[in-house]
């Protein structure tokens, strides 16, 4: 009990500091600070039970399961494989930025735009809350890292903290994306049986290759997040990408040869990029 609860007050103390990345005035920096004052007012709880002699086994495994609903709900603001890795290794598991293998994946939706322009924010922020929430659960599914949404957009990666090795990574994004478009192909059943006229339809894009990944920024802002080529090319893919497609990247594919069927779609110049990939 007493390792658990070293182990937490470490991961405590590392979200802490990815919490500084927010914004002071977005409503969800607040509760998420709110989220780490409990915790730590737990952990502190849960640290004099340890020490009294008169500690029942019932009071330590009520603090205890206290602390596993915190943590629950800190991965609500922070990727749930940060969490883990947190919460069993200590918060070395992310403090420095490593070089690794990474594979990528960008997607938005096509159109969004307009569809906004053209919508009540309420009803915008439902269909968002939404797409989210099941892309999201795809992404857990797969053991991506959600790295965080830009607008519509998404950005996830695979093979840190955890990793299934540069295949196996590799594997897992372009499925997870296979699914998400199945899964796309459903809500857009159920958005317009409520009423929505216009289709919702996502492009995606996937790119495999070393990145610099961990803890960005100041001192007092951070962010857990991937920097490097394939996070570029990602992006850049997915810009490419049609309606209700996936592309990936030569490296990616090279990866999943034999497990996933694709067609190529030739050579092509990426912007910022002099030569075609």
């Amino acid at each position: 009990m007493a390792s658990e609860s070293a182990k937490l007050a470490a991961a405590i103390a590392q979200v802490d500091m990815l919490a500084a990345d927010l914004d002071d005035n977005d409503p969800k920096a607040q509760a998420l600070r709110n989220l780490i004052d409990h915790a730590q007012r737990n952990q502190r709880r849960l640290d004099r039970l340890i020490k009294r002699s008169d500690a029942t086994e019932e009071k330590l495994v009520e603090a205890n399961r206290s602390l596993e609903t915190i943590t629950t709900n800190m991965a609500r603001f922070v990727p749930q494989t940060v969490v883990d890795a947190l919460t069993q290794g200590g918060a070395e598991q992310v403090a420095e930025t490593t070089r690794r293998n990474l594979t990528v994946f960008f997607s938005d939706i096509v159109g969004f735009s307009t569809m906004a322009s053209r919508q009540e924010p309420e009803t915008l922020a439902q269909l968002l809350m939404e797409y989210f929430t099941a892309m999201s659960a795809i992404c857990a599914k797969y053991g991506g890292t959600l790295d965080q949404f830009i607008g519509d957009a998404i950005v996830i990666f695979f093979g840190d903290p955890v990793s299934k090795g540069v295949k196996g990574d590799a594997v897992a994004a372009v499925e997870m994306a296979l699914e998400m478009q199945a899964r796309m192909d459903e809500l857009r059943i159920k958005w317009n049986a409520e009423g929505l006229v216009q289709d919702l339809h996502v492009r995606m894009g996937i790119s495999t290759g070393y990145c610099n990944v961990g803890n960005f920024g100041s001192a007092e802002r951070m962010h857990y997040t991937a920097i490097g080529n394939a996070v570029n090319e990602a992006s850049r893919l997915e810009t490419l990408a049609a309606p209700d497609t996936v592309v990936i990247s030569a490296d990616t594919n090279a990866l999943i040869e034999g497990k996933i069927d694709t067609v190529s779609i030739g050579e092509m110049v990426l912007k910022g990029r002099d030569h075609p990939v």
